[in-house]
C-alpha cells in the first residue's frame, strides 16, 4: 500500500525584510515535486496553500501574524495526520553579510 503524502503550502511573508518568500511553495510545485515524489511510489494530495485568518483577536499585530501561522499550520497537521503525512512547503530566505 502506498503512503499517502499532503503537500501544504506555506507563504509565510512575515518577519524577513527580503522579499520572495511567497514564491516558495509554487515554485517547489512548478519545479516538479509531486512528479518527483510519485516516482518513489507516494501517494501525493496538494492541499494547496493555507492562507492566514482574521487576526483581530491577536495583538500585537507584528508577533500576531506568527501567531497566527502557528494556528493555521498545527491545524493543518493534525488535518493531514489523519490519512498521511504533511510534508509543508515554504521558502527560507537568508542574508549573507
Amino acid at each position: 500500500m502506498s503512503q499517502t503524502i499532503h503537500l501544504i503550502g506555506c507563504r509565510v511573508d512575515s518577519g524577513k525584510t527580503r522579499r520572495g518568500c511567497l514564491m516558495g511553495p509554487d515554485t517547489l510545485r512548478t519545479a516538479g515535486l509531486t512528479e518527483a515524489l510519485c516516482d518513489h511510489s507516494l501517494t501525493v494530495q496538494d492541499d494547496d496553500n493555507l492562507t492566514l485568518p482574521d487576526l483581530s483577536d491577536i495583538t500585537p499585530k507584528g508577533p500576531g501574524f506568527n501567531i497566527g501561522w502557528t494556528r493555521v499550520i498545527a491545524h493543518a497537521s493534525e488535518s493531514a495526520q489523519q490519512t498521511g503525512t504533511p510534508i509543508f512547503l515554504l521558502e527560507v530566505i537568508t542574508t549573507s553579510h
